[in-house]
C-alpha cells in the first residue's frame, strides 16, 4: 500500500516527474497487478459505483484492461504483471482496523439503500461508491483470461508483489526494466525510481515517476532513516527520526506510553521493518528465499545517503516464519505462481484463520449466517474443510495438525476449529484416489456423447450406467501412468470434485442429485450454458435456501410488487432461480433498477460459488502433488480456466425477470396471467418485452435473455421433479415450484412484433410517473389499447414515458451484407467450461478466452435490427411535427437522470460488445470459416470492419478512424487494422539453465 502522507508530500514538493510513455518503448515494464487493478476499480472513469448494490464483478473492466494493453503494445512496451500471493501474519492492530472499516461499510450501504428507497438516487450512488467489498482475488479469473488470450506474461509472488518486482529488475538478466507500483516499493534499499501512475487513455500517453534520491536530499536523511520514516507514517516523524538517529530508537523512547504499550507497537514496528528488508520471493531456480540473498550484488548509487552494507545470510532473522508464515513446499509456491490456483485456501491454512467479512447486503439475516458458518465453513464435509484436507493430506504432517478457526463478523466469542483433520473429512479427501481415468476413455466419451467440451454433462454422462461407471474405476492392483493431456486432467478433477460434493458415489454411480442434474441438463440447449447455474441451484436446494419465503420474515425492497402473498412468494422464487444465471451485459456500468431482495439472495450464491471454485482449484493441486498427473507442463493456467465457476453472477437476471413479470401483471389489470391463450395476453407479453428492452440498456438482447431465463426455469423444474420422484426433497418445496410454474408466464418465442394499437395524447399526463424504487414501476393497462384505437404509442423508459407518433415512411434500402441467424456456441457469455484441446492446437486457437472487440467481431453472430432506420425516421419526423404543433423548441431536453443511473445513448451501447468469453475448450469451437457472418464484403482496397465503409488507401482509412464524430467501434476497429506486430526484439525466453526440482518448468519470465 502507498506510504502514508507521501502522495501529498510529493505533490507539494514537486517530486513527481512526467514524461511521454514513448520514453519506455522497447522495454519490459513490471506492473504490480494489485495496485493497477485498485487504480481502475477505485477511481473514475473506470470505477463502477453500483457494484455494491448489484453484486458480481465490474462490467466494463475487461474492455478497459484490453484498451490499456493495446496502448502498451502500440508503443512496443512489454508488460509483466505480478500479483501478490499469500498474506503475511497479521496482528491485533490490523484486525481491529479491518473491523472498523467493515462496520463503516455496512453503515454506508444501509444508509444508501434507505436513500434509494426514498428516491434519492444520486445520494445513494455516492454512498454505494467504494463499498463494493471487492477483493483483488475476485478479479483474477477475468484478468488472467485476458492475459491468456493476449499472451501477456504474469506471475504470482509468494507474498508481496513489489518484492518480486524488485527481484526481477535487479536480476543480472534484467527481466524487467522499470517498475509501476505503489510508493512503498521505495522503502526497499537500492530502489531509486518507481512509476506511480500511467495515463494510457489520453491521445498522448504519459507516465509519472518519483526518484528516491531527490526525496532523500530534500529531507536530509539516509536510506535507513527513510525506511523508518515510511513505516512510522512520514508526517511529523521526520524530525523525530533525525533527532533519535533511527526509527527503532524513536519507538523505544515512547515504548512505555500506554497507547503504544497496549498494542505492542515496538514489536509491530520491528516486524514491519523486517518484512520489508527480508521479504520472500520466488527465485529463478524455483526456490523461495529472502530478497537480499537472491540479489547477488547491490546496485551502484550516485548519492551519499545510501547505506553501503548489503545483508548476508547471517543478517537474515531466523524467525521469518513468524513474520510471514510457516514454509510450504516450493512446488506449491510454483503452482501458485503459474496460475493453477488462487491463494485463498493456502491463506486459510498458513494463517490459521478463515475470515468471513459481511456480504454486500450486510448479512443481517439469520439464514445467511447459518449458511456461511455451518454449510460453507464448519461442516466436516463442507467445501472449505474439504479444501484444507486436500492440501494437508499431501504435505508435511505439520499442516495436518495445523489448527484453523473460522472468524465471522457476527460473532465475537472464541471460534471452534474447522475440523479439516477429522476422520470423516480425511476419509473423504482420500476417496479422490479412485479417479484416474485415462485419456482413451475421455476421448471415447467425447465421441459417444457427440460432445466437444469437458464439462459436468460429459462427466455425468460417462457414469450414467453401471457398465460405463465401471470403466472409470481404478482396478485393484492396477497401476496406470500419470495423466498427461490437459483434457484428462480437467475431466478427472471434475469427477473428483463431484464425488467430494456427494453427486457421485464411491462406486462412481449417480446420487439423486447427479441424476437430477443429468436429467435436467439433457433438456437444455447447448448454447444456453446452464451447467454451472444448475449445479449451484442443486447445491442451494440441498442447503435449504432455495425457496420463495422471506428471509428472517422481512420483505426487502425490490421484491414482487403485485398479487396476493402466495403469488408474491411464487414470483420471488422465480426471481431467485433466474438470478443464478449470468446475464449477457454490454461493456458499461449498471444503469437499471436495483433490488435489495435479490442482493440478499446473491450473497448465498456468491459465497457458495467462491467456496466451490476454491475446492476445484485445490483438487487440481492435490492431483499434481499426488503424482497422479505429469507435473512438468506449461498449461497450468489453461487447466484453471477450463474448470467450472469462472464468473460470479450479479442480481441482473433476477431484476430482468421482475421487470418482465411486473410489466405483464400491470398490463393485465394488475392480475397474474393464468391463461396464456386469453384475449390480449399475446399483445401484453410483447409489450412487456418491449419494456424490458427499454429498461435495460446495458443488456445485450434483453428479449432473448428473458426467453433464456425461462428456459432455465424449465430446466430447474425438471430437476426438482426428478428429485421429487425419488423422495429427495420435501413435498412443501416441490409444491412451491409447481405453484410458481402455474403463476409464471414465459414469453412467446422470438418472432416479429404484431401491430399494436395506441393511446391518445390526452392520456399522456396519466402515464408520466416517477418510480425511484423498483417496487413501483408504472406500466400501461390493456384498457388503453381497447378504448383508444388511435393516437400515440407508449414506450417505457427508465424513469420517464415518451410519446411517439408512428408514420409510414419508405422502406430502407436492402443491406449489402448477409447475416447468419444461427446462434453459435459463444453467442452468450456465461460460465460454461471445457477442456478438450489437443496440445498441438494451443498456440493456433485462442478463441476460448476473453477477446477484444476487434478480434471477436468476426466470430460473433449478430442479430441485426432491420427496422432501426425506419424507426429513427419516424421518431425524428414526430419530434419535428410535435414541436411545431406545441410551439416548443427541440433544443430543450428533458430533465436528466442521475449520471450514474441514466441510460446511455444507443450509439454507445450498440458497439460495446465486450463479452465475458467462454472458457470452453478450443475443441468446442467451430471452424472459423463456418462462423463467418459476412461472406460478402464490398470490393475495395481497404474497409472499416465496424461500419463496412470502403476506402481506396490505407491513409484514408486511418483518417476515418480519427474522425471525432464516429463511434468507439469504428475507432477501435481501424486502430486494430492499422496496427502492426511489434517487431523489435525483447529479451529471449527459452529453456532454464537451472532445472526446477521434479522436472517442473519455471515461469516463462525466468527462462532465458
Amino acid at each position: 500500500m502507498p506510504i502514508k502522507h507521501l502522495d501529498s508530500y510529493l505533490v507539494e514538493r514537486k517530486h513527481l516527474q512526467t514524461h511521454p510513455l514513448s520514453v519506455l518503448s522497447d522495454s519490459r515494464l513490471g506492473i504490480d497487478a494489485s495496485y493497477y487493478l485498485a487504480l481502475l476499480t477505485d477511481n473514475p472513469p473506470s470505477r463502477e459505483p453500483l457494484i455494491a448494490a448489484t453484486g458480481g464483478l465490474p462490467l466494463a473492466l475487461t474492455q478497459r484492461i484490453e484498451s490499456d494493453l493495446r496502448a502498451l503494445e502500440k508503443l512496443h512496451i512489454k508488460p509483466v504483471f505480478v500479483f501478490p500471493g499469500l498474506v503475511p501474519n497479521r496482528r491485533f492492530k490490523q484486525h481491529q482496523h479491518q473491523h472498523f472499516e467493515h462496520e463503516a461499510a455496512c453503515r454506508d450501504r444501509r444508509e444508501a439503500w434507505s436513500k434509494y428507497e426514498a428516491g434519492q438516487e444520486e445520494a445513494a450512488t455516492k454512498l454505494f461508491e467504494g463499498r463494493s467489498n471487492l477483493h483483488q482475488w475476485d478479479l483474477w479469473k477475468m484478468v488472467l483470461r485476458i492475459f491468456r488470450h493476449r499472451n501477456v506474461e504474469f506471475m504470482v509472488a509468494p507474498y508481496v508483489a513489489w518484492a518480486q518486482l524488485i527481484y526481477l529488475q535487479r536480476h543480472q538478466k534484467s527481466y524487467i526494466h522499470a517498475i509501476f507500483g505503489p510508493t512503498d516499493t521505495l522503502l526497499y534499499p537500492g530502489i531509486d525510481r518507481v512509476i506511480t501512475s500511467l495515463d494510457l487513455t489520453s491521445p498522448s500517453p504519459s507516465f509519472s515517476f518519483v526518484s528516491k534520491r531527490s526525496i532523500l536530499n530534500d529531507l536530509g536523511v539516509s536510506e535507513d532513516q527513510f525506511l523508518d520514516i515510511g513505516i512510522l507514517g512520514l508526517k511529523a516523524t521526520v524530525d523525530m527520526v533525525k533527532y533519535y538517529k533511527s526509527g527503532f530508537a524513536a519507538v523505544s523512547a515512547f515504548a512505555e506510553s500506554p497507547q503504544l504499550k497496549s498494542i505492542q507497537y515496538p514489536d509491530h514496528y520491528a516486524r514491519t521493518r523486517s518484512m520489508i528488508k527480508y521479504s520472500l520471493i520466488l527465485s529463478s531456480d524455483g526456490t523461495v528465499m529472502p530478497l537480499p540473498l537472491a540479489i547477488t550484488s547491490p546496485p551502484t548509487h550516485g548519492h551519499s545517503n545510501h547505506h553501503p552494507h548489503h545483508p548476508t545470510a547471517a543478517d537474515i532473522p531466523s524467525d521469518l516464519h513468524e513474520i510471514f508464515t510457516h514454509r510450504l513446499p516450493d512446488e506449491i509456491y510454483f503452482y501458485l505462481s503459474r496460475g493453477l490456483m488462487g491463494p485463498q485456501a493456502l491463506v486459510w491454512l498458513t494463517t490459521g484463520q478463515i475470515i468471513e467479512n459481511p456480504p454486500l447486503d450486510n448479512g443481517d439475516t439469520t439464514e445467511y449466517r447459518r449458511f456461511v458458518k455451518e454449510v460453507i465453513t464448519d461442516g466436516q464435509t463442507g467445501p472449505r474443510a474439504t479444501a484444507l484436507a486436500l492440501i494437508s493430506s499431501v504435505t508435511d504432517r505439520f499442516w495436518a495438525t495445523k489448527k484453523v478457526t473460522g472468524s465471522f463478523w457476527f460473532e465475537q466469542s472464541p471460534q471452534k476449529p474447522v475440523l479439516h483433520n477429522s476422520t470423516q473429512t480425511a476419509q473423504l479427501a482420500e476417496r479422490v484416489v479412485g479417479w484416474n481415468v485415462p485419456y482413451a476413455i475421455v476421448e471415447e466419451e467425447l465421441r459417444r456423447q457427440n460432445s466437444s467440451t469437458i464439462d459436468f454433462a460429459l462427466c455425468l454422462g460417462a457414469t450414467v450406467a453401471d457398465k460405463l461407471a465401471a470403466r472409470t474405476k481404478v482396478k485393484s492392483g492396477q497401476t496406470s501412468g500419470p495423466l498427461d493431456k490437459k483434457d484428462e486432467v480437467v475431466a478427472n478433477v471434475i469427477w473428483r470434485f463431484l464425488e467430494l460434493r456427494g453427486f457421485l458415489l464411491n462406486s462412481h454411480m449417480h446420487s439423486p442429485l447427479a441424476r437430477a442434474m443429468y436429467t435436467a441438463i439433457r433438456t437444455a440447449r447447448l448454447n444456453d450454458k446452464f451447467q454451472d447455474s444448475l449445479y449451484l441451484f442443486l447445491e442451494l436446494v440441498r442447503a435449504g435456501v432455495m425457496h420463495g419465503h422471506l428471509w428472517s420474515g422481512r420483505a426487502f425492497s425490490g421484491g414482487p410488487s403485485f398479487g396476493t402473498d402466495d403469488e408474491k412468494s411464487c414470483m420471488l422464487l422465480v426471481m431467485r432461480v433466474l438470478s443464478i444465471v449470468p446475464l449477457n451485459f454490454k461493456a458499461q456500468p449498471w444503469s437499471a433498477p436495483l433490488s435489495r431482495e435479490l442482493l440478499v439472495f446473491n450473497s448465498f450464491v456468491r459465497s457458495l460459488t467462491r467456496a466451490l471454485r476454491t475446492l476445484l482449484e485445490v483438487t487440481s493441486l492435490n492431483l499434481l502433488l499426488r503424482h497422479d498427473a505429469r507435473r512438468g507442463r506449461d498449461d497450468y493456467l489453461d487447466i484453471n480456466l477450463s474448470l467450472p465457476f469462472q464468473t460470479e453472477v450479479n442480481t441482473g437476471f433476477g431484476v430482468l425477470a421482475k421487470v418482465y413479470l411486473d410489466a405483464l401483471t400491470h398490463i393485465n389489470n394488475r392480475q397474474r396471467v393464468r391463461d396464456p391463450n386469453a384475449e390480449g395476453v399475446k399483445e401484453a407479453k410483447f409489450m412487456a418485452l418491449e419494456i424490458c428492452e427499454e429498461t435495460f440498456p446495458g443488456v445485450k438482447y434483453p428479449k432473448l435473455e428473458v426467453e433464456r431465463g425461462f428456459r432455465f426455469w424449465d430446466v430447474t423444474l425438471t430437476a426438482m421433479r426428478q428429485l421429487h420422484s425419488e423422495g429427495a426433497v420435501l413435498p412443501e418445496l416441490i409444491d412451491q415450484f409447481e405453484a410458481a410454474e402455474a403463476c409464471s408466464t414465459p414469453p412467446l418465442p422470438h418472432s416479429p412484433l404484431p401491430p399494436l394499437r395506441s393511446m391518445r395524447p390526452s392520456l399522456l399526463a396519466n402515464m408520466i410517473l416517477q418510480h425511484p424504487s423498483p417496487d413501483a414501476i408504472p406500466y400501461p393497462s390493456p384498457a388503453y389499447f381497447k378504448d383508444h384505437p388511435t393516437g400515440h404509442l407508449y414506450l417505457h423508459q427508465q424513469r420517464t414515458v415518451e410519446v411517439i407518433q408512428l408514420i409510414e415512411v419508405p422502406p430502407p434500402p436492402p443491406r449489402s451484407r448477409a447475416y447468419a441467424f444461427t446462434i453459435s456456441s459463444d453467442s452468450f457469455s456465461s460460465s460454461s467450461y471445457s477442456s478438450s484441446t489437443p496440445d498441438s492446437e494451443e498456440d493456433s486457437l485462442c478463441s476460448s478466452y476473453c477477446s477484444s472487440e476487434e478480434e471477436l467481431d468476426s466470430g460473433r453472430v449478430s442479430f441485426p435490427d432491420d427496422t432501426y432506420k425506419t424507426r429513427l425516421t419516424r421518431v425524428l419526423a414526430w419530434r419535428e411535427g410535435f414541436a411545431k404543433a406545441m410551439g416548443a423548441s427541440l433544443a430543450a431536453p428533458p430533465s436528466p437522470l442521475p449520471s450514474s443511473l441514466k441510460r446511455k445513448g444507443d450509439g454507445a451501447d450498440d458497439d460495446s460488445e465486450d463479452d465475458v468469453a467462454s472458457h470452453s475448450s478450443k475443441r468446442s469451437r467451430s471452424n472459423p470459416a463456418e462462423r463467418k457472418t459476412s461472406p460478402q464484403r464490398r470490393l475495395s482496397a481497404h474497409s472499416c470492419p465496424a461500419c463496412d465503409a470502403s476506402f481506396s488507401t490505407r491513409r484514408s482509412l486511418q483518417e476515418h478512424g480519427k474522425d471525432p464524430r464516429l463511434n468507439d467501434a469504428c475507432r477501435a476497429a481501424v486502430n486494430t487494422v492499422s496496427s502492426h506486430d511489434i517487431s523489435r526484439p525483447y529479451p529471449s525466453l527459452t529453456s532454464c539453465p537451472h532445472p526446477y526440482p521434479h522436472c517442473v518448468r519455471l515461469p516463462r519470465i525466468f527462462t532465458a
